[in-house]
Formats: C-alpha cells, sequence, structure tokens
C-alpha cells in the first residue's frame, strides 16, 4: 500500500495502534468462535445420545405384549356354569389362543425397529475424510485434513470454496465421531482442537496409541 508523503511519525504511530488494536479484536473473535464451535459440537453429539437413548426405550417397550383382559364378558360367564370339567377346560383354552397371536405380532414390531436403525452407507465426502486420515497413518487435525479432502474435492469436481469446504468437513466430522457411528475417534490434541484417529488407533479408555500418535 502507498502511503501519503503528508502521514509523519505520530500519524504511522496512531494507525499501527488502530490497526494492532483491531488485529486484537480479531483474535479474540477467533477464539470465541472456536469454543462456540466446540461447544455447539459437543451439545450435538449430546443431542443424539439422548435420542438413541429414547429409541432404545421406545424399543424395549414395544417387547410387552398386550394380555387379554380378565373374564368379565357375558359369553365368559355362561360358559362357566357349564356342570362339567371338559366345557370349562375349553374355555380356558379358548382364552389362552390370544396371547399367542399378540406375542408374535409383538416379535414382528421388535424386527421391523430393528431394521429401521440401519446404519446409512458413509457420504462421497465422508469417506474422504476418513481416506485422509487413513492416507496420513496417524491422528490428523483439522488442518491436515482440509488439505488432503481440499485436493481430492478439486479431482473430482466437488469443490467450490475454502470456507464451504470448512464447513462441510465439520458438519461430517460430527456425523463420524456421533456415538452411533463412531468412524472417526475425536481424540486429544496439544493444540487448540482435537484429533481425528480410526477407532483400532485407540485404547479402552479412547487414548491415542503411540504407534498412531501425532
Amino acid at each position: 500500500m502507498k502511503f501519503s508523503d503528508k502521514l509523519n511519525e505520530f500519524d504511522v504511530l496512531d494507525l499501527l495502534n488502530e490497526y494492532h488494536s483491531e488485529l486484537r479484536k480479531l483474535k479474540n473473535k477467533l477464539t470465541y468462535v472456536k469454543k462456540r464451535i466446540g461447544e455447539l459440537e459437543d451439545e450435538y453429539q449430546r443431542i443424539l445420545r439422548r435420542q438413541e437413548k429414547k429409541a432404545s426405550r421406545l424399543i424395549s417397550d414395544d417387547q410387552f405384549a398386550e394380555f387379554p383382559e380378565n373374564m368379565n364378558s357375558e359369553d365368559d360367564t355362561a360358559a362357566l356354569t357349564v356342570d362339567t370339567v371338559e366345557e370349562a377346560e375349553t374355555v380356558q383354552r379358548k382364552k389362552r389362543e390370544p396371547k399367542e397371536k399378540k406375542v408374535k405380532k409383538t416379535t414382528r414390531k421388535k424386527k421391523s425397529a430393528k431394521l429401521g436403525r440401519k446404519q446409512q452407507p458413509l457420504s462421497e465426502w465422508d469417506q474422504m475424510i476418513v481416506d485422509a486420515v487413513k492416507t496420513k497413518g496417524k491422528a490428523a487435525i483439522n488442518s491436515e485434513i482440509l488439505e488432503t479432502v481440499t485436493k481430492v474435492a478439486i479431482e473430482r469436481g466437488l469443490y467450490k470454496d475454502e470456507e464451504k469446504t470448512k464447513a462441510k468437513i465439520n458438519q461430517c466430522l460430527v456425523k463420524l465421531t456421533a456415538d452411533n457411528r463412531k468412524a472417526l475417534i475425536k481424540v486429544p490434541y496439544s493444540g487448540r482442537g482435537f484429533g481425528y484417529a480410526l477407532p483400532k488407533w485407540v485404547d479402552k479408555e479412547g487414548q491415542i496409541l503411540e504407534a498412531y500418535s501425532y
């Protein structure tokens, strides 16, 4: 940038102070936005966990069949007035039959519920992100994933701009690390943010194995 010859040293200092102040504000804003993104990602995963628990409870409730009411109808009362034991036993057999039908219907409901929860296959963007981590061979941070995925997206004609690509990657990472999928595991990173690793790269406590560490 070409400055006017009319600027003196005090004018320059004033401008420097002003720009440094703006820079500090932008850094604070960036820190705040990153923090909010992390909080929103955690909240999204909590929501997914609640929904999964709710779905599990609904499936458990469907396992119990509704049993027929006690013998209170006029037909039952008339049948029980019969003198012979054989006719009374016939009444009892008739009343047991609906139980078997109800249980069979419940079994079908349970199977249908399980089929309804079938996991969807990875999208093209999901697969590009997982492949980026596999290609590195170790846990990868966002910037590394962004660099690799951007190259692949350009080759496949999917790239639009950096901001949209970042947003798409963040959206996919939230889905890939969700409890109901876990295609990737979020692991702590010494800097800000998190890294991402394959499930077999972490131990039972969720800590990255040394062979796959950054």
